[in-house]
């Protein structure tokens, strides 16, 4: 099972580029509830009851921001489960604990999106300072698009500890609906499958890694795996509303994400696209999203991207 965590959803940087892509709201992003520690703790335990807790995602908002006192408990608290955890940071306070002291067991992630992020520049610098080994996760969007992706790559090629690049997909949520759908985001990860390729950088690039798990089906795209924690103390999964916007989906126990999560294997097993596929299962879906109309639209799983990758 893998916890996507988020203590907070109050963010620094919660204007300008940023607000145009964020999957929160400005009311989310500004807003000051914070999980304390020891609902942490009680959901844990909790979860570990039912399944096998194997990785930790933990983000905000941006948990570098939060109080020194709250991230010292927290990163205690989180090292003693001995559990793999994943911080996801804008990096705007690499004086932050999580990162100027790594723990065992712990991995950094950077949000940046070149130029469609606020402060790129700044984080970038700080990105080049780094003393830790580290991973860029950027947001697959209409205006990282526009960027040429010789000039991403020759950027990313001079961070010293950067070990893997992997670019997001979009997804129209509540807060914003970009014109960017699944056969635009193909398009984009196979300019960069391509140039990426021709440059054979030192650093991983994590789309190709996920196409190879998808080929040799060692990649699970249901979500009986994967439940987020708000700061509100809820159980939550990824859902897409009858408009096809993604949101936060309240789960009340973990009776009902056991049914949600079987009920997500029932409809998409009768699809009439899915249930014909050869990636059922496997493909490329971070969640699965209803089929409107394939041949204009694609899917969420990216099959036009799996079989370009297979055949090429």
């Amino acid at each position: 099972m893998i916890l996507s965590l988020n203590p907070t959803y109050f963010c620094n940087f919660r204007s300008g580029k940023c607000a145009e892509t964020c999957y929160l709201t400005q009311e989310q992003l500004s807003s000051v509830q914070l999980l304390p520690i020891a609902s942490i703790k009680e959901r844990i335990e909790e979860l570990q009851t039912r399944f096998s807790l194997e990785h930790i995602d933990l983000y905000g908002g941006e948990i570098t921001i939060l109080s020194l006192d709250y991230q010292l408990e927290l990163i205690a608290y989180l090292s003693s489960l001995n559990i793999p955890v994943n911080l996801i940071t804008n990096l705007s306070n690499p004086e932050s604990p999580f990162i100027t002291h790594l723990p065992r067991h712990f991995t950094l992630s950077v949000s940046w999106d070149y130029k469609a992020r606020q402060a790129y520049q700044k984080v970038f610098e700080k990105m080049q300072k780094l003393e830790v080994g580290f991973s860029v996760l950027s947001l697959g969007t209409q205006e990282f698009a526009s960027f040429d992706p010789d000039e991403v790559l020759a950027l990313l090629m001079e961070l010293p500890k950067l070990q893997s690049f992997e670019i997001k997909p979009y997804n129209q949520n509540q807060s914003n609906r970009q014109s960017f759908g699944h056969k635009d985001y193909e398009k984009l990860i196979q300019r960069y499958i391509i140039k990426y390729e021709e440059l054979n950088p030192g650093f991983r690039f994590v789309n190709i890694d996920l196409l190879k798990m998808t080929l040799d089906k060692t990649k699970s795209s249901w979500s009986d795996q994967h439940i987020y924690l708000t700061p509100g103390n809820e159980w939550s999964v990824l859902e897409f509303d009858q408009a096809g916007n993604e949101y936060f989906k309240k789960i009340a126990s973990l009776d009902e994400y056991a049914t949600w999560a079987q009920s997500e294997k029932d409809c998409y097993t009768i699809d009439p696209h899915c249930k014909i596929c050869p990636y059922l299962g496997h493909c490329l879906s971070e969640h699965l999203k209803p089929i409107d109309d394939f041949n204009t639209n694609g899917c969420s799983g990216f099959k036009n991207l799996i079989d370009w990758y297979k055949t090429n």
